[in-house]
């Protein structure tokens, strides 16, 4: 993909020897690739980039203390391949800041804010306004959980299955949860639901983990004829999400707000 114009990156600091580079392009967070290598311990940057899918990566312009350099720089979803990649342990707390604070707060306002240290009478205020806001927000959690989460019940209790981008759509309906459908297909391959299968071009397959506890199913694909080749090959199986795995991809993303299942008499 071609070179992006130049644009000044957020400033994400990890720990005293980590920080990361966000930069915001339509609206979607996109991370240099090299600070991301750096703090997962991957040295080859230049091997990692190449093997990654041109969708999730580009180039961007960026201003460093060493002048305007053209850097590489990941979606999402590239983010999520990036982390899969690293053998560290400290990989999966690396990767639920990016997550779980970083996207977060990116998303509500744009920027990643640190708050000023504050000292006396100003400390004391901030401290009993945070206490109100926990307050708030544990009183609103308790009126969501004390309101059975009927509609996810349904959903569990339903049958057939749903496209991966038809799931992305059924658990972006709670406000809590952003996903999409090649966001969810990251989240499945970091949650070892799916992985990128070697014998069918790359394509995506199901664990079998996924495929017995009933959270998965794969369809057949239909053989083609490679007109290359002049052989028949068999394309990746397509993945579909069953109404049991959509009500627990909503428990481990963090969903809080139950959203009625539509069936298809509903929504016509």
């Amino acid at each position: 993909m071609q070179d992006q114009p130049s644009s000044a990156p957020a400033l994400f600091r990890y720990d005293d020897d980590t920080q990361v580079r966000v930069v915001t392009i339509d609206g979607e967070p996109w991370f240099v690739l090299a600070d991301l290598a750096g703090a997962l311990g991957i040295t080859a940057t230049g091997r990692l980039a190449a093997r990654l899918d041109e969708g999730v990566r580009q180039t961007h312009t960026l201003h460093t203390a060493g002048g305007t350099q053209s850097m590489t720089i990941v979606s999402e979803p590239g983010m999520y391949e990036v982390i899969l990649r690293s053998d560290k342990p400290e990989a999966v707390t690396f990767r639920r800041w990016l997550t779980g604070t970083v996207l977060p707060e990116i998303r509500r306002t744009g920027s990643y804010n640190v708050a000023p240290a504050l000292e006396g009478p100003e400390l004391i205020a901030a401290a009993l306004i945070e206490s109100q806001k926990i307050i708030e927000a544990r009183e609103q959690q308790i009126a969501l959980l004390s309101a059975p989460a009927k509609s996810w019940q349904l959903l569990a209790d339903a049958s057939g299955d749903f496209s991966v981008a038809e799931a992305a759509k059924i658990l972006s309906r709670d406000p809590s949860i952003t996903t999409g459908r090649d966001r969810l297909f990251a989240y499945m391959a970091e949650a070892k639901w799916i992985f990128r299968s070697r014998n069918h071009r790359g394509g995506w397959e199901a664990y079998q983990t996924a495929v017995d506890t009933r959270r998965l199913v794969e369809k057949p694909a239909k053989p083609f004829l490679n007109s290359k080749t002049g052989a028949y090959e068999l394309p990746a199986p397509t993945i579909r999400v069953t109404a049991k795995g959509i009500g627990k991809l909503h428990e481990l993303m963090g969903g809080t707000e139950p959203i009625r299942f539509i069936t298809g008499e509903e929504s016509a």
